[in-house]
């Protein structure tokens, strides 16, 4: 008497279901995913806001002025080496002391920081 020996691996029914069940996981977190991206730019815009914020005080506190140009932060060998820009955003030229600091951006609109 003899024996079959088994066959391993995968019938075309499956491998046809393991795709479409990968493919449906695609589409289920892939607005997960762009959500975190935005986040994560918005965050990052922010975090450029809060910087700009944080040495404008400090110049606001040390020559007692209203008002301070954008270009005296930013550079090779000044506070802030260079603004990552991420979102085609725009930052004010001139910083205003107690204002809120407002960059502009085409996909996220105005974001603030106090």
């Amino acid at each position: 008497m003899q024996t079959k020996a088994k066959q391993h691996g995968l019938t075309s029914i499956e491998f046809f279901l393991s795709i479409i069940a990968l493919f449906l996981l695609l589409i289920i977190t892939y607005p997960i995913l762009l959500e975190y991206i935005e986040q994560s730019h918005r965050s990052k815009i922010k975090e450029n806001l809060n910087q700009i914020r944080n040495y404008s005080d400090q110049y606001f506190k040390e020559h007692e002025a209203n008002s301070v140009s954008l270009f005296e932060f930013i550079g090779p060998r000044k506070e802030i080496s260079e603004l990552e820009i991420i979102a085609d955003e725009e930052y004010p030229e001139i910083i205003y002391r107690g204002k809120e600091i407002i960059a502009y951006s085409e996909k996220y609109g105005p974001v603030t920081v106090h």
